[in-house]
C-alpha cells in the first residue's frame, strides 16, 4: 500500500482511478489517507518525468493571459496577509512578483526566491528584491537572516516531500513568524461536482492534494500552530482545466495558439466573481511554536 508523506503512514486506500490531466501521459491514480486525511497521486512520476512536463508542455504563457485576474487576486492576498500583522516576508516561487508587488504598496519588505530566470529578470526590471536560486541554496547562503513571513502560493502541491519542504521553510522564520500557504483545497465542492475530470487532480504535476485536516496535521507536526483558514475560489484556469479534462484534451506545447488565447481571456473575465463564490483554493496562515 501506498505511504501518505503527510503523516507517513501506510492507512491509505485509492480514491479514484484513471486520473488524467493535459499533463498526463498515462492515467494515474488518487489515494487518500485514512489516518490525516490527505490525498496523494499515484504512482509518483519521476522527477525526469516530471522536468520534462515542465520544460516542454508546462502551460506558462497560459498564466500571463490571465494576468488581470491574478493581479486583482494578488492584491486580495497581499491585503490578507498585511492584516495578518507580516512587515517582512519571503516568498518561494514567486513568480513575475505579483504578490510581492502588492505587499510592498501595502508597507511589507518583500524579498523573493525563483528558479525560473526570465522570470527573476522581469521582477528585477520592476525593481523587485528577487533571487533566481532554490530554497536550499537561499538558505544555506544566508542562515542567519530569519523574515517574519514566509509566503508559498501554488507551490508546495508540486512538491514531492513536502514534510521535509515546510520543516525548511520553519528555519526561515523569526520566533512567532507566520507561514502562509495558498493551495488547492481537496475538499471543495467542485470536487464532487467534476470527479475524477476536477481540475486541481492536475496529475502528475499536482503530487499532493491538501484539505484543513492533512494541512493542520502537516504543520502542527512540523514546529506550526494553525492560526487560520480562509477559502476562497479558484482562478479560470482551474474550470479550463476541468473542461479539458472531461474532453480528454492534451498539451504537448509550450505554445498558446490563438484560439485559447482568446478563449482564456474570455473565461478569465467572466469567471473572475468566482473568487468570492468558490472553495477551491486555501490560504493557511499558520505560526511557528
Amino acid at each position: 500500500m501506498a505511504k501518505c508523506s503527510v503523516c507517513k503512514k501506510s492507512n491509505t486506500e485509492v480514491y479514484l482511478t484513471g486520473v488524467q490531466s493535459v499533463y498526463s501521459s498515462k492515467p494515474y491514480n488518487i489515494y487518500s489517507c485514512k489516518n490525516c486525511g490527505h490525498y496523494f497521486t499515484n504512482p509518483v512520476p519521476s522527477t525526469k518525468e516530471l522536468g520534462n512536463i515542465y520544460e516542454t508542455s508546462y502551460a506558462y504563457g497560459i498564466h500571463a493571459l490571465i494576468d488581470p485576474e491574478k493581479k486583482q487576486r494578488a492584491s486580495k492576498y497581499a491585503q490578507y496577509i498585511s492584516d495578518q500583522g507580516a512587515k517582512n516576508a519571503l516568498e518561494i516561487g514567486c513568480m513575475h512578483g505579483l504578490l510581492l508587488t502588492q505587499l510592498e504598496k501595502r508597507g511589507v519588505k518583500a524579498k523573493g526566491v525563483e528558479l525560473d530566470p526570465e522570470a527573476v529578470e522581469f521582477c528585477k526590471n520592476l525593481g523587485l528584491d528577487v533571487e533566481n536560486t532554490t530554497l536550499e541554496k537561499y538558505m544555506n547562503k544566508s542562515a542567519a537572516k530569519k523574515h517574519d513571513a514566509v509566503i508559498m502560493s501554488h507551490v508546495l502541491e508540486h512538491i514531492a516531500e513536502p514534510r521535509k519542504q515546510v520543516e525548511h521553510l520553519n528555519k526561515k522564520l523569526s520566533k512567532n513568524g507566520m507561514l502562509v500557504l495558498i493551495v488547492p483545497n481537496s475538499q471543495a465542492r467542485t470536487r464532487k461536482l467534476f470527479g475524477k475530470y476536477w481540475g486541481y487532480w492536475q496529475t502528475p504535476v499536482h503530487l499532493h492534494h491538501f484539505n484543513d485536516k492533512s494541512i493542520t496535521h502537516l504543520l502542527e507536526n512540523t514546529g506550526f500552530k494553525v492560526d487560520d483558514i480562509k477559502y476562497v475560489g479558484a482562478d479560470s484556469l482551474f474550470f479550463l482545466s476541468s473542461l479539458a479534462n472531461r474532453l480528454g484534451l492534451k498539451n504537448t506545447s509550450n505554445d498558446v495558439s490563438l484560439f485559447k488565447k482568446v478563449a482564456v481571456k474570455s473565461a478569465s473575465f467572466v469567471l473572475r466573481p468566482w473568487y468570492y463564490l468558490g472553495s477551491e483554493d486555501m490560504i493557511v496562515v499558520a505560526r511557528k511554536v
